[in-house]
């Protein structure tokens, strides 16, 4: 038997950029081998949402950490736990866009 507290979520938030494009639209379609375009044609996408160029996955997810923090009335600080789920392609070789969260976010436990 475990005597360890259970783990809980005890709140979830994503945040999606504002800008909605076509799906069928999207340039990098083009690239794709002409099977690999069709199927992703045909997966019932519609739109996607379009981040600005220069912002990166921490910076979406600071944007939801923030609007967490401030609808909780929860103080960074106070977090015993964070989870960032990110793209397989990093922005950074070598990187931990989840310790960049954290500092940005001022939770230092």
């Amino acid at each position: 038997m475990n005597d360890a507290a259970p783990v809980t979520l005890e709140s979830i938030v994503f945040y999606a950029p504002e800008r909605e494009v076509s799906a069928r639209d999207l340039a990098e379609l083009e690239v794709l081998p002409i099977a690999r375009r069709e199927h992703a044609r045909a997966l019932g996408i519609d739109t996607v949402r379009v981040a600005a160029e220069l912002d990166h996955e921490v910076d979406l997810a600071h944007a939801a950490a923030a609007q967490l923090l401030q609808e909780s009335g929860i103080d960074a600080s106070e977090l015993d736990a964070l989870v960032m789920v990110q793209g397989r392609a990093p922005h950074y070789l070598l990187a931990s866009e989840a310790t960049r969260l954290q500092h940005r976010l001022g939770a230092h436990r």
